[in-house]
């Protein structure tokens, strides 16, 4: 894993959502990458920042005047540092924002009622309210391993399930926001699996190549054959959407050909390849 990778990983190890193998490989970064460390660091002291409880405020008469002087000298001090790090702008950033809100939050409570609850005064409203968590499932193709990522409510639960024989490789459950999971093929062929939510919907197809590259270029047979025969040749992990799995394909490709090659084959039978971040093709319907 590189400093890079390391940095989409930050929210997740900093919750302990990641698994015990990807992550040793974050903390052996952290361990011999000495500016990572200290973005992370910067990270964590920011997060701490956010979960703060709210406090009470005395609110200025010159509320406006403040909070404007304040974000046009962070503007200014943004502009003559450009060789801050990521994380140390982002935290400059959301330090003051966290306390222009505070300020507006304390000049709201002065309006609220006297007979009023006092647990939600002076914030502004909905701030309190958990926002619901929009659900997501993506995948990363990470050194050789596939990884499976999902953000979702805490308590969702999800399957990964092997297709051939339908039978479960892993459990999970949400514990924060977000979940990660390895997939890994030990088989000598490609083989596919859905990653399923507690009520039994589908939410990813994803064909994994096998330890051995398969040669078989040309062919006749459904959308999830040509998937495989795919991921074989090419050596690369496939997601498949195409709506109709079960259609007829004909497929004949160089074992040299690239991805613009293969894509304009099948535009002619009504499929979409495409190449999303990681190596992983994505096989769609128009």
């Amino acid at each position: 894993m590189n400093a890079s990778k390391a940095r989409d990983f930050f929210s997740a190890y900093y919750e302990g959502e990641l698994t015990n193998g990807l992550k040793e490989a974050f903390e052996r970064v952290l361990v011999s990458d000495a500016a990572l460390k200290l973005e992370y660091d910067e990270f964590c002291s920011t997060m701490k920042i956010l979960e703060e409880p709210d406090v009470d405020i005395e609110v200025p008469f010159d509320l406006h005047e403040k909070i404007m002087a304040r974000l046009d000298h962070q503007s200014w001090e943004t502009k003559q540092n450009e060789k801050v790090s990521f994380w140390g702008r982002w935290r400059l950033a959301t330090v003051g924002g966290i306390a222009a809100v505070a300020i507006v939050a304390g000049a709201l409570s002065l309006n609220q009622p006297s007979n009023e609850s006092t647990s939600g005064a002076g914030m502004i409203p909905g701030m309190n309210s958990t926002k619901p968590v929009a659900e997501k499932v993506g995948a990363t193709f990470v050194n050789g391993s596939l990884m499976v990522q999902i953000t979702a409510k805490a308590g969702s639960k999800y399957s990964i399930v092997k297709v051939s024989d339908n039978s479960v490789l892993a459990e999970l459950h949400v514990r924060g926001k977000t979940l990660t999971q390895e997939i890994i093929n030990e088989n000598s062929a490609a083989q596919a699996f859905t990653v399923m939510s507690g009520d039994g919907e589908e939410k990813m197809l994803i064909v994994l190549p096998g330890t051995s590259q398969g040669t078989q270029l040309k062919g006749d047979g459904t959308v999830m054959e040509l998937s495989v025969a795919m991921a074989d040749a090419f050596r690369t992990p496939m997601i498949v959407r195409a709506q109709d799995r079960e259609k007829i394909i004909h497929w004949d490709f160089k074992a040299d050909s690239d991805m613009s090659e293969q894509s304009a084959m099948l535009k002619d039978q009504g499929l979409n390849l495409s190449l999303m971040e990681d190596r992983i093709s994505l096989l769609s319907s128009f």
